[in-house]
């Protein structure tokens, strides 16, 4: 019977291919153009494609399949089957236009160079085929009328686009903008009443920033056609570009006035409006696209990205879930969702939906960035460096993966793949700052001082004036040794911003880098004249008696930046480590015993007390002490971090712990001592992953911490990473051979040497 069966189904099918094959191929083509004509492009890619099967050297097979694969942004396709339409018929004007301009999109400058002179060698009347060469010579792809299907594969859905793409910033290309001008020129000159060409000749003298002459011909365009599409939208463009808003935002009303039974001139005008900054002009007129006028869900999605710039993340959710519910797959919805939910810090949920947008689009760069992005906010630094490698395996030149590669890397101490990545962005797009700032902090950090200075002169180059790229450059020279350029750099940073403290710390450490201590001291307390509330300038104080051995005056300044600030973590534990050097943990006690009986709601006073009561090993009595702390506030950074250490370290209740640290990582999630705490506590608690997690990014803050790296390293041991794990202890023995836990180090290496 199976067999019988089998039989049977092989006849059945051996029918339906026969009856399929069975239709010509001037049938299938004549299908093909129709389901073209409908916009239905995948079904006419099929018929036309069985088409050429039937018969390989039908030349309108190959130039319609063109088409469809142009329109379904299918655009290798369609170039190898315009270049095959030619092979077959060299005079097919139309699939040599179409090529030379896929060339062009390509930025293959010379080949659509080329593929147009032999047009207009058979075709020299040929006003697009001018344009087309003119084109060229600009670096500039327009967007119009008489090629959309190749407008259709980047305006799948109604966007505020440029009359035209600009491809001169492309590597290696040289723009030749005389030869450009005289060729459009002739294409003006050959065909006065070319709508075609007078745009054209307008949108070169836009990109050539000759706007006096570009409005001239753009209005010249919109008189040979007063109602044309394309006229008008590069009219009001222009006058949005060049600062006359109001003439611009007439010519988009007049379009979205024209059409009102088409949705798209209106997500226009919207799109308009929101770049204008006029968000509520745009909500009200995407609000005007009711449920089943077409572009509906485009309306829906651009009203939720309104209210996501805004902010306004409840908002966006609630139009979000809108849409969803009608289409649940929707990937751009379930992105927005993703990174809204990220916004208001519930991470969890927000790497859920971007979870789903990449299961419903998996070969969407945009949503896999986004789930990184994700994993990063939640403390999975490895799981967003593998999510951003996986984005970069789908699109190799997605210039904001690389970017947060290369900023993770640079975070790590990994220089050389900072580098390596941040040049991967400027190959992309030259000049890009934010690549550009990465690469010189990853040459400064790898003590590579003149390639520092090179990039910092380039970035200073693009924003004269900028008191962080001062800042830098004056660290490049002094790594240099010359310290006169170096001061002058930090100083002229301080006039534009005087109040950075990172300007004010580098202006100390050069200074202290010339041995000259007496001179930080007078520097910095000239800072404490201007900004006398400002606590980082005292704790900074604090620092430079500390290396001076002038206990007493560090003790003042690091008490007076927490009177300014009791949340200070740093000083607070500044502070602690100075009565420990002073061995005068007794006296602090009793000084801060009276504060109390003065004023019992201290919180800065239950603290320090709390960890004096840490130093004499007085667990108890410390845990009280923050507890009191806490009632006071309990939100209180210094309090609810030291008491779940305790907590973990004692024995005590690890999910109170796990709660308390989690408090204070609310108000400080940049803290190495809160990160560190945490993740230790996850150790505790079995949970490695999470452990490792926050650990690792308490490691990136602050990497010179032995502590960090020792508890990493623990953290890898347990999770049988072997590799890791003895390069972050033998990091933390590197820093600190003398640390407390040193035993438990050289065990845990020893075991590692024996698996």
């Amino acid at each position: 019977m199976l067999k019988r069966a089998f039989v049977l189904n092989s006849l059945a099918l051996g029918l339906l291919l026969s009856s399929g094959c069975s239709r010509n191929p001037d049938e299938l083509l004549e299908s093909g153009k129709k389901y073209l004509a409908e916009q239905k492009y995948k079904e006419a890619a099929i018929e036309l494609k069985n088409a050429i099967t039937g018969n390989p050297r039908m030349v309108e097979a190959h130039y319609q399949l063109g088409v469809a694969y142009a329109s379904l942004g299918q655009l290798a396709d369609a170039s190898k089957e315009f270049s095959s339409t030619v092979l077959l018929d060299p005079n097919h004007l139309e699939a040599q236009l179409r090529h030379g301009y896929l060339l062009l999109f390509e930025r293959k400058f010379e080949e659509s160079r080329t593929t147009t002179e032999l047009l207009l060698n058979r075709n020299p009347k040929s006003t697009r085929a001018q344009i087309l060469l003119a084109s060229s010579y600009a670096g500039l792809f327009p967007l119009n009328d008489s090629l959309q299907e190749l407008r259709r594969a980047f305006e799948i859905e109604p966007r505020l686009l440029p009359p035209f793409l600009d491809l001169a910033a492309t590597p290696k290309f040289q723009r030749q903008p005389d030869l450009a001008e005289n060729a459009f020129k002739k294409a003006v000159a050959d065909t006065p009443g070319s709508l075609e060409a007078s745009l054209a000749l307008a949108d070169f003298y836009l990109q050539s920033k000759r706007f006096a002459e570009a409005e001239e011909h753009f209005k010249a365009a919109l008189a040979i056609e007063s109602n044309a599409r394309d006229a008008r939208q590069a009219l009001a463009f222009f006058y949005a570009q060049t600062g006359k808003l109001d003439l611009a935002e007439q010519f988009y009303l007049d379009l979205a006035n024209q059409r009102r039974q088409d949705s798209a001139p209106r997500i226009i005008l919207a799109d308009f409006y929101a770049e204008a900054g006029k968000s509520d002009k745009a909500i009200n007129t995407l609000e005007t696209i009711g449920e089943g006028q077409p572009q509906y869900r485009v309306a829906r999605e651009r009203l939720a990205t309104i209210y996501f710039n805004q902010k306004s993340y409840e908002p966006a959710l609630q139009v979000l879930d809108q849409i969803l519910k009608a289409d649940n797959q929707n990937a751009n919805a379930l992105v927005l969702k993703g990174r809204s939910l990220l916004a208001l810090g519930r991470n969890v949920d927000g790497i859920a939906e971007l979870k789903k947008a990449v299961t419903a689009r998996p070969a969407s760069a945009v949503a896999r960035f986004f789930l990184g992005v994700g994993y990063q906010q939640d403390y999975k630094l490895e799981q967003a460096e593998a999510t951003w490698n996986e984005t970069l395996g789908i699109d190799g030149r997605f210039v904001q993966a690389h970017l947060s590669l290369a900023q993770l890397k640079l975070a790590a101490g990994d220089t050389n793949q900072a580098i390596a990545h941040a040049e991967d962005v400027l190959k992309s797009s030259p000049g890009l700052p934010a690549a550009l700032l990465v690469l010189g902090d990853a040459y400064l950090m790898k003590k590579d001082f003149s390639n520092a200075e090179r990039v910092f002169q380039t970035l200073l180059q693009q924003k004269p004036g900028d008191a962080i790229m001062l800042g830098r450059l004056g660290s490049a020279y002094a790594g240099q040794g010359n310290f006169s350029k170096a001061e002058a750099q930090i100083r002229e940073a301080l006039r534009l911003r005087p109040d950075s403290i990172e300007s004010i710390t580098a202006l100390t450490n050069l200074y202290l880098l010339q041995r000259k201590p007496d001179g930080a001291i007078q520097w910095i307390e000239q800072q404490i004249k201007q900004y006398p509330n400002n606590e980082a300038v005292y704790e900074l104080l604090g620092k430079v008696y500390l290396r001076q051995k002038d206990y007493v005056r560090a003790e003042a300044s690091y008490r007076k930046a927490l009177s300014i600030d009791a949340s200070n973590l740093d000083a607070y534990s500044l502070l602690g480590q100075l009565f420990m050097i002073q061995g005068s943990l007794d006296k602090a006690a009793n000084e801060f015993e009276n504060v109390l009986k003065i004023d019992s709601k201290s919180i800065s006073a239950h603290i320090i007390l709390g960890s004096i009561d840490e130093s004499r090993k007085s667990g108890d009595k410390a845990q009280f002490r923050y507890r009191q702390a806490l009632q006071l506030d309990p939100h209180s950074p210094p309090a609810a971090n030291n008491l779940a250490w305790l907590l973990a370290e004692s024995g005590g209740n690890l999910d109170e712990a796990l709660n308390l640290a989690r408090t204070a990582l609310e108000r400080l999630p940049k803290s190495a001592k809160v990160l560190d705490t945490v993740g230790w506590i996850y150790y505790k608690k079995g949970a490695y992953g999470s452990a490792a997690d926050f650990l690792k990014q308490a490691a990136l803050q602050n990497p010179e911490n032995a502590v960090y790296h020792y508890h990493l390293g623990m953290t890898y041991f347990l999770q049988g990473d072997s590799q890791k794990a003895g390069a972050s202890l033998r990091r933390a023995v590197t820093l600190n051979p003398k640390f407390s836990e040193m035993d438990a180090v050289r065990n845990a290496l020893a075991k590692l040497e024996s698996r």
